[in-house]
């Protein structure tokens, strides 16, 4: 049951967010709201690096990553929204691409682990090519908020829609890596057995 709470928690994160930002946007709710699901989501994934922890302890080291995306989603709910803060707020973006890639590398890895014990040639491939998927959206995701920093805020430059183009290729990215992980983490849910499982027959 333990590879579910990796599943679970992209999917709340994924769908909560759908109707989060749905609701800010038409200013029912204060953009904070937009954490929520982040934090919701983290949680449901810390429980099952923990619960792994004591059959895979390399996997287990992924749960500081989520720990450490918790606490930048709470900073990010309580940054006030000014124009003085907004920098600030921005240059989060790369602690949060190093806590995800942190999470992701170990949950991919410990998967990839355990389906190489389990005779799984498969799923272990589809674990590295996850991994590569997830760097490439992180990657993209840093590169456009570098280029932001060179933009011309009074007029339109190359930087400006390097930034954009970037942008628009991260957002297509995430939603792909968000269904690649759900399907990564039920596969290995179906197809992987734990020690404690294996035990029981």
């Amino acid at each position: 049951m333990s590879f579910l709470y990796f599943f679970w928690g992209f999917l709340v994160q994924w769908l909560l967010r759908i109707v989060t930002e749905g609701l800010s946007s038409a200013s029912l709710v204060s953009g904070w709201v937009d954490s929520v699901p982040l934090i919701i989501g983290y949680i449901i994934i810390i429980i099952g690096f923990v619960r792994i922890q004591p059959f895979q302890p390399l996997m287990g080291r992924g749960k500081w990553g989520a720990v450490a995306l918790i606490l930048l989603s709470l900073i990010q709910m309580v940054l006030p929204v000014t124009p003085a803060t907004a920098f600030w707020g921005s240059l989060l973006t790369v602690p949060v691409a190093a806590a995800q890639l942190y999470m992701a590398y170990y949950l991919c890895l410990g998967i990839q682990q355990i389906a190489q014990q389990q005779l799984q040639p498969n799923l272990k491939q589809s674990a590295y090519r996850r991994w590569r998927m997830y760097l490439y959206c992180e990657v993209t995701l840093v590169l456009s908020f570098v280029c932001s920093l060179f933009a011309d805020a009074e007029q339109a430059n190359i930087w400006a829609t390097v930034s954009a183009i970037l942008a628009i290729i991260y957002v297509i990215l995430n939603l792909v890596v968000y269904l690649l992980m759900l399907s990564l983490t039920w596969k290995a849910h179906k197809q992987l057995e734990l020690p404690s499982a294996q035990s029981q027959h």
